[in-house]
């Protein structure tokens, strides 16, 4: 796919499997697991009994080669595998002559699976994210065992939600469990995974392995993993949010029925094979499903905002229209790549109170909004014009209504004026302020946020700009030095015809008047 459409191969983002995008972090190994040959006696038999609860268990080179060697192991036999599932249950054992009956979960459920030498599942089921109840399979077992038949079940997807696996109840007669470190750990190039099931079996499986089937380094990672009991309860709380993310993007631009496990999700829809062309002509590559009714989508990578893949949601167009059109969804699964910005005020961000905070925090790190996806009524409620609102009032201390006319502003190109206060000179301060507390060292500043919140923020943006460039600052000298703030102040006062008391900052007619 890729090097049919001919597009960098950094641009792509990968969504095809189910592997988690946030893998453990592997230290490196000792030069001694590189040196010498793997030694089973170097602790991992006894971490992995910890964690999957169970000591009958024998350490493969991948789920796939256990899966692979055990059709040999018996004689031929009719063998019930779950359809739609992992194809290469039914190959393997096609390929060692078995007769395979394909079986859906619905079939299954109803006790069909019984009827058969050999019940191969898988749970959760990939794709389709199915969970069978640990009760029931162990139903199915005690049936399928008693004729000398096995049940295996495949759990790769089950790490992330434990108390469905029956890796616990190993050894019972007839039952084999399969187990992968690579996906829930982020480490399928390491290629280890485990077997658990009788005793007899399993030395029948490991002969077939040959010995070393398992390389040291390979060993040694997988031990220093399987024990970090830390990381395991960290990445349980966190992959099913990010999993709902991901199927509400999902269901809002697809629709269909959405389906999956905590590693990935899956689109039921018949529009499968135009949507994934047009994801792969938007650089997204995800499942098809092999009957081509459903497309699974693994969870998305956390990077940086700055990634290339990310910038392509909004500067790449596909070479041709698909029948499909994916830019939209394509664009929101990309946003899912992005690591969010923690809420609060971001910096460069001059909105205040808690609101403010919410719509305004990380602004200087987010993408624009494209011209299709903004909301025309929003944007025409921003637009409103400013003197169709109220003027705010800053409530005096202590006065009376009538004697707090000149706290009353209007919002004049950012510029706060007095307002004539009863007898038509300028309103006056209460003389009584002993027991009050001192007035604001900004007194303009906070009248001319009373009157206007973007007013204020205009104001002060006028102030550090002429403050960069050194000159005298806004008008009431608001970015002079404080030696020289209260002079301009009272200059401004007497140029609009008003004295200014000295000691309260504010216009009055006359001092005597006040004290009567």
């Amino acid at each position: 796919m890729v090097r049919r459409l001919g597009l960098p191969e950094a641009d792509w983002l990968d969504l095809s499997t189910g592997i988690n995008p946030h893998a453990w972090e592997a230290p490196t190994p000792p030069p001694s697991a590189w040196q010498r040959l793997p030694d089973a006696h170097d602790g991992l038999d006894e971490v992995a009994a910890g964690y999957y609860g169970s000591e009958a268990l024998l350490p493969v080179p991948g789920s796939q080669a256990a899966l692979a060697m055990l059709p040999w192991l018996r004689a031929r036999s009719r063998v019930a595998v779950i359809a739609p599932g992992y194809a290469e249950h039914g190959a393997a054992w096609a390929r060692a002559g078995h007769d395979v009956v394909p079986l859906s979960a619905a079939q299954l459920a109803g006790g069909a699976g019984t009827a058969f030498d050999v019940l191969v599942v898988i749970n959760p089921n990939n794709p389709d994210g199915t969970y069978f109840e640990p009760g029931t399979l162990l139903e199915w077992r005690n049936g399928i065992a008693s004729r000398g038949g096995w049940m295996i079940v495949d759990e790769a997807f089950v790490d992330p939600t434990p108390a469905y696996s029956l890796a616990p109840h190993c050894p019972l007669p007839g039952l084999v469990v399969l187990r992968s470190v690579g996906k829930f750990f982020g480490l399928a190039g390491m290629r280890i995974g485990f077997a658990l099931g009788p005793d007899d079996l399993l030395r029948g499986l490991e002969e077939l392995l040959g010995p070393w089937a398992v390389n040291g380094p390979a060993r040694w990672v997988a031990r220093e993993a399987l024990a970090d009991t830390p990381w395991h309860e960290r990445m349980r709380a966190r992959l099913p949010g990010e999993a709902r993310a991901l199927e509400a993007v999902l269901a809002r631009h697809f629709g269909g029925r959405v389906v999956g496990t905590p590693l990935f999700r899956t689109v039921l829809t018949p529009r499968a094979a135009a949507i994934h062309e047009a994801l792969a002509r938007e650089a997204i590559l995800v499942r098809l499903l092999d009957r081509q009714d459903g497309l699974r989508f693994g969870l998305p990578p956390t990077r940086a905002r700055s990634s290339a893949s990310t910038r392509r949601s909004s500067a790449w167009s596909p070479p041709s229209r698909p029948a499909h059109d994916a830019r939209r969804p394509a664009a929101a699964l990309r946003r899912l790549v992005v690591r969010r910005p923690r809420a609060g005020r971001a910096r460069g961000d001059r909105r205040r109170g808690p609101a403010g905070r919410a719509r305004g925090a990380g602004r200087a790190h987010r993408e624009p909004v494209p011209a299709r996806d903004r909301d025309p009524v929003r944007d025409r409620r921003r637009r409103a014009p400013r003197g169709d609102r109220e003027p705010q009032r800053l409530p005096g201390r202590g006065a009376a209504p009538a004697a707090r006319g000149h706290l009353r502003q209007r919002h004049r190109g950012g510029r706060a004026r007095p307002r004539p206060g009863p007898g038509g000179g300028l309103a006056e301060r209460q003389p009584d302020r002993a027991d009050r507390a001192p007035a604001p060292a900004r007194p303009h500043a906070l009248r001319q946020r009373a009157a206007h919140p973007r007013g204020h923020r205009r104001h002060h943006a006028r102030s550090r700009r002429a403050r960069r460039r050194g000159g005298p600052g806004a008008r009431g000298g608001g970015c002079l030095p404080p030696a020289a703030r209260e002079p301009a102040r009272a200059l401004c006062r007497r140029r609009a015809g008003a004295r200014v008391l000295p000691d309260l900052g504010r216009p009055a007619d006359d001092r005597s008047t006040a004290s009567t």
